[in-house]
């Protein structure tokens, strides 16, 4: 006999999805779990997993979605530019004398922490991956204008403390490597797939000891804003369903409809952006910025679980806090 399952959705930046998942579910396995670890610990024998390929586009994901239009003058051309993205690469400016681990202990984390610092980064994703002389170098991507000048400043400081600088000068006659470049990503139409596809490759060059990737703070805790389809959010989904006829995929065991969350309340799915907003009010423990009209769809958190309420209900619903907040 068959368990009973329950409908869900679960919505992300890009995408929303429909599944459902069995009331009573078994515990995750050992090989689910050590899958858990390897993909925290992200070290792969140099290369980066599926699992952890699908993380990093998520991370992407989230940072392009809290990323604002931007606009910077350069001084160079005198006009201004629009930007969303800064897409940073860090390199050494000579042959690499420490271990990969120890680059990333005193060059990109020093580099990191003083971004969070001076500059304000809330949102990075980073990427190790080796150079074509074997030396190891980064991309990050962040949504925070850094003058160039600024990044190259900062990133050879913090070599000339391993000595690069000075053997650099041996070799070259002065102190200042070009050691930084930021990319433009302007005229990039898909910008998530672009930065997913780049992020996500392998070099067979050689493999980067130790972790290969990693997130901010803030990007980390972000998944996917899941919740039971209730009544409201199945009537708003069938609209949505409707006028997004060729966004959708089915298959199986689930429904994807790729449609922005930023769109869903111009659009007048008031419900499903209530959903997104107490998500994020959740993780964030921030007020949610709810859309639908007061007292139509209202949640409340008490003691680990989430309670519907609505106006004159028939009856309370009460939901685990371990579905509400599935991985869906």
């Amino acid at each position: 006999m068959n368990s009973p399952t329950i409908p869900y959705v679960s919505i992300r930046p890009n995408y929303i999805s429909l599944y459902s998942l069995p009331e009573y579910r078994k515990p995750r396995s050992t090989a689910q779990e050590n899958n858990q670890i390897n993909l925290a610990v992200n070290a792969h024998a140099g290369k980066v997993s599926r699992k952890a390929n699908r993380r990093i586009r998520q991370a992407i994901d989230w940072l392009l979605h809290f990323s604002q239009d931007k606009t910077f003058y350069h001084n160079k051309f005198k006009r201004n530019y629009k930007f969303k993205v800064n897409f940073v690469t860090l390199t050494l400016c000579a042959p690499q004398a420490h271990t990969d681990q120890q680059i990333k202990k005193l060059l990109l984390q020093p580099f990191l922490d003083y971004g969070r610092k001076v500059w304000k980064i809330d949102n990075y994703v980073w990427r190790a991956e080796p150079q074509k002389n074997g030396n190891i170098h980064f991309h990050i991507v962040t949504d925070v204008f850094i003058p160039w000048v600024e990044i190259r400043n900062c990133w050879n400081r913090l070599q000339g403390k391993l000595g690069y600088i000075s053997r650099f000068h041996v070799k070259h006659g002065h102190k200042v490597p070009n050691s930084t470049d930021v990319h433009s990503v302007r005229k990039v139409r898909n910008l998530s797939a672009y930065l997913a596809e780049y992020f996500a490759k392998d070099s067979p060059v050689r493999p980067i000891r130790g972790k290969q990737w990693g997130l901010s703070y803030k990007l980390s805790r972000l998944k996917s804003a899941v919740d039971v389809r209730f009544s409201d959010i199945d009537r708003e989904l069938r609209g949505l369903i409707k006028i997004c006829r060729n966004k959708v995929k089915r298959s199986d065991y689930h429904t994807c409809i790729f449609v922005k969350v930023a769109e869903l309340a111009n659009l007048g799915f008031a419900v499903l952006n209530d959903v997104f907003q107490e998500y994020l009010a959740h993780v964030f423990d921030e007020k949610p910025v709810l859309k639908s009209p007061a007292g139509k769809h209202e949640f409340k958190r008490h003691r680990g679980v989430i309670i519907e309420n609505k106006v004159q209900p028939v009856m309370q619903l009460t939901l685990d806090f371990q579905y509400t907040l599935h991985h869906g």
